[in-house]
């Protein structure tokens, strides 16, 4: 048993150390070059708008964090698809070819997803409120604020209500968040089979921005009731509208793209 199990060993070496030349710059270099483009031009957007120096440590730490666990991943990935070459017997475990998108949408697109939310409410504030004063700060792993100074409602403010303008500008963040990770979840969705890699990244970013975001509905069951800082408790107790109602249609969306999917695919 022993004999065996260093020969596995030994070969198992050999595969990993034989990866040609172009393997390691296709497969590991230039899949890295381009998450670390994104991420970086990600976090350089995002720490405009973090106000402390432990805030832009915290993203770009987690940034370089996620460079360096991806790096390993995908020198697994590519261990194991060499091995496949050598044993067509060998398979690339699915799991691992995701795990990579989950990091990326951990340590990077999480701060996007955020930025777009707090851009949401500012855009609203910017379309019900006249002259309106504005900060949007981003609080890296822990969310966003947009503060709001206004005292007379714009045109478009008044003819909303403004009894409706609080609601309409807490509904605003998270609305646009899942907009556009609806936008691209189905991008991800239509190019999977060319742009694999790609794919996979868009799809687990928006699927955990859609359940970060259907947390944040339910935890509202939970919140002070006149905490209205809290977009679903403003909506709760300004708009009728009921967290369980909210929570259920944000988690709907990404279930109705993956269902279209599979009925495209099934026929």
């Amino acid at each position: 048993m022993g004999a065996v199990s260093l020969d596995v060993s030994r070969r198992a070496r050999v595969s990993f150390h034989s990866l040609s030349q172009d393997d390691i710059v296709q497969k590991i270099a230039l899949p890295i070059l381009k998450e670390a483009t994104v991420s970086l031009a990600i976090g350089a957007v995002c720490g405009l708008f973090v106000a402390t120096p432990i805030g832009l440590t915290l993203l770009f730490g987690g940034i370089a964090v996620q460079l360096l666990v991806n790096t390993a991943m995908r020198s697994c990935i590519a261990y194991h698809e060499h091995r496949l070459q050598m044993d067509p017997h060998h398979k690339v475990p699915a799991s691992i070819r995701w795990f990579a998108s989950e990091v990326f949408a951990f340590g990077s697109a999480i701060h996007a997803n955020t930025l777009i939310h707090e851009f949401g409410h500012y855009g609203a504030a910017l379309a019900t409120l006249k002259n309106p004063s504005l900060s949007l700060e981003l609080f890296p792993f822990k969310g966003g604020a947009t503060r709001i100074q206004a005292s007379a409602l714009s045109k478009f403010g008044e003819r909303l209500g403004e009894q409706n303008v609080h609601p309409f500008i807490s509904g605003a963040g998270p609305a646009l968040s899942c907009c556009v990770s609806g936008i691209l979840m189905g991008v991800g969705l239509g190019i999977q089979r060319k742009h694999p890699e790609t794919a996979r990244m868009l799809i687990v970013s928006s699927l955990i921005n859609f359940i970060v975001h259907a947390v944040y509905a339910f935890s509202a069951f939970f919140t002070n009731p006149t905490y209205f800082a809290h977009d679903f408790v403003a909506l709760w107790a300004m708009a009728g509208l009921h967290p369980l109602v909210a929570t259920i249609a944000i988690l709907a969306i990404p279930a109705i793209l993956l269902s279209a999917v599979w009925f495209r695919s099934a026929n």
